[in-house]
């Protein structure tokens, strides 16, 4: 699994730690859970992987112990179970196993499982923290700052947040900082206060409003002094802000100067903005050739937007010489890395993105992309997204969530999809792909596994309201009269597309899978009138190329009155060539 003297192979590695699981290896069986846990050249089964790590843990193996406290902690693979996480955690921290005390300790100091109790808590960061865990000093050091369960004492919290933060633990730095700052257990040392990682954090917490109220001066004034340090992600953040006026007047040349800085530094994303800039002509003189040169750094570094925008730089013939196969590759290599407009843009659609805060952020610059910037609950601006004169055989694709780290509108769901079809209604456009959720229900579904039950339960229980909001989001597509599909994905990651997944009505479709699946899956259904008037499961499927049911007769017409190729009776694979005959919208 390491590539120790000889290549990195995790197949290999997997049917190795297999065979010796088989054989009731306990370090096997940890590790080949933890292959499952994180989808690592299995598909992703906690399930399987709770069953691995009981095996090992009772053999007593801590780590296995510690997981499978996890996951009854968390109600993953296993129906959540407090108790029975505090029980297996004690097990492992009587081992002396860090992450368990850490674990334990959070239980005592949350009043999750057992009794409220600090002075245990702290007794048990204490003992990971001696271990070198960084999240345990820094648990620790905030027990001390606060003086739960020890005597309040910021000499103590300061050298417990300095040894996590060389461990380069962002929330220590951030708090460690915050104290040369203000003098607090430390000599006040404006030098020392001025750690540039603990500014740009606080700084995105500023921007983001997570943890601390939304104020971009605030967060322009640390990314400045971050900025002043040469740190290129600072520099690049206080770029955008002067790109889009956030806590400073808008200023295109200053812009331009930071993402030069950054770009210097050999910052992707920075490469990028600056790119773009040049293909613009903002704050700068226009020039393609140097616009090309930015997108190639950054492509190299395999940044899927500046591969995009190279593309069209090839596709078009603007700052290189035109080259369509090599453009054709790098949309290629920009597509398998996921989003929705980039997937269509290479399939040759004429693409607007409703896109929610910055344009630049977005990154993707071509001839056949309108950028709107906007919110979906806001009506007006779905409505500007989905003007009258949208030709009436476009598609909107219709992929709604809250930001990591953002509260979500528990209506957020229900509230936007009838901005859009009401947007639509109104422009005469039909035809909607929306993103779903796994866990509601359909009644082609079959009947449920006992762990989908589970699952389902589950979800219920911690997250009622998005549920709801979810099984309401159908209600209303069922109800609109459009012509509607609505894809229930399960959880998503970040992974490559696999063009391994199938579309159908599935007892058991929790396993993660690809955002770039997820977004290759729902073009396939807009491009091929796959599943009007239906709500399928797309899921991870391992070993053979995707294949999709029979489209409805309703879908196979439209198909047809487009010239797209409806998918054949045995299944054609998804994403078959098919002319751009839709215009997608991404809401």
């Amino acid at each position: 699994m390491r590539g120790d003297s000889v290549a990195q192979d995790w197949a290999e590695a997997v049917r190795l730690c297999r065979l010796a699981a088989e054989q009731n290896n306990a370090e096997a069986q940890f590790d080949l859970g933890v292959c499952y846990v994180r989808g690592e050249c299995v598909l992703q089964d906690w399930a399987e992987a709770v069953r691995l790590f009981r095996l090992a843990a009772m053999q007593k193996h801590s780590g296995a112990q510690c997981n499978l406290g996890l996951c009854y902690a968390n109600g993953e693979g296993v129906v959540e179970d407090r108790a029975e996480a505090v029980r297996l955690f004690r097990l492992a921290a009587e081992q002396n196993h860090a992450g368990a005390q850490l674990e334990l300790g959070l239980c005592y100091a949350r009043g999750k499982g057992v009794p409220q109790d600090w002075a245990e808590a702290v007794r048990l960061f204490r003992l990971a923290a001696e271990q070198n865990n960084a999240e345990a000093q820094l648990e620790l050091g905030v027990c001390y700052v606060r003086g739960e369960g020890v005597v309040q004492d910021q000499v103590e919290a300061v050298r417990l947040l300095r040894l996590a933060a060389e461990q380069k633990h962002s929330g220590a730095q951030c708090n460690l900082g915050i104290c040369y700052e203000t003098g607090a257990g430390v000599a006040q040392d404006w030098v020392e206060a001025k750690n540039a990682e603990a500014q740009l954090e606080l700084g995105l917490c500023y921007a983001r409003g997570k943890g601390v109220p939304q104020d971009w001066a605030e967060a322009v004034r640390l990314f400045r002094l971050a900025a002043e340090q040469k740190n290129a992600d600072a520099q690049l953040e206080l770029g955008l802000c002067y790109a889009n006026g956030d806590g400073v007047p808008q200023d295109w040349a200053e812009a331009v100067r930071l993402f030069r800085l950054a770009a210097e530094q050999n910052n992707a994303d920075a490469q990028l903005e600056l790119g773009v800039s040049y293909a613009r002509g903002e704050g700068v003189a226009r020039d393609l050739a140097e616009a090309v040169r930015l997108f190639r750094l950054a492509a190299e570094q395999k940044h899927s937007g500046a591969q995009c925008n190279l593309g069209i730089c090839y596709e078009n013939g603007e700052g290189v010489a035109r080259d369509l196969a090599e453009a054709a590759r790098l949309y290629r290599l920009a597509a398998s890395q996921g989003h929705l407009v980039r997937q269509a843009l290479e399939r040759g659609h004429h693409v607007t993105a409703f896109v929610r805060g910055r344009v630049e952020q977005h990154g993707v610059w071509h001839v056949r992309l309108r950028v709107v910037p906007g919110d979906a609950l806001d009506a007006a601006a779905v409505a500007a997204a989905i003007p009258a004169g949208t030709e009436p055989d476009a598609v909107v694709l219709l992929a709604l969530g809250a930001r990591r780290g953002e509260p979500r509108d528990v209506s957020l769901l229900r509230d936007a999809t009838r901005n859009v079809l009401a947007a639509m209604a109104a422009a005469g456009v039909s035809r909607v792909v929306a993103l779903g959720r796994a866990a509601t229900r359909d009644v082609r579904d079959p009947p449920p596994l006992l762990s989908t039950r589970l699952v389902r339960a589950f979800v219920a229980a911690v997250a009622p309201e998005q549920l709801a909001d979810a099984a309401g989001q159908l209600d209303i597509l069922r109800a609109s009269g459009a012509r509607w599909t609505c894809v229930r994905a399960p959880s998503l990651d970040d992974r490559r597309r696999a063009g391994e997944y199938a579309l159908g009505f599935f007892a058991m479709p929790y396993e993660q899978i690809g955002r770039a699946d997820v977004a290759h899956c729902m073009l396939a259904c807009a491009e091929g009138g796959l599943h009007v008037g239906e709500a399928p499961h797309v899921r991870a499927r391992g070993a053979r190329a995707p294949r999709a049911a029979a489209p409805t007769a309703e879908g196979a017409a439209e198909a047809a009155a487009r010239g797209t190729p409806a998918a054949a009776s045995d299944g054609a694979p998804l994403g078959a060539a098919a002319p751009p005959a839709a215009h997608p919208l991404e809401a």
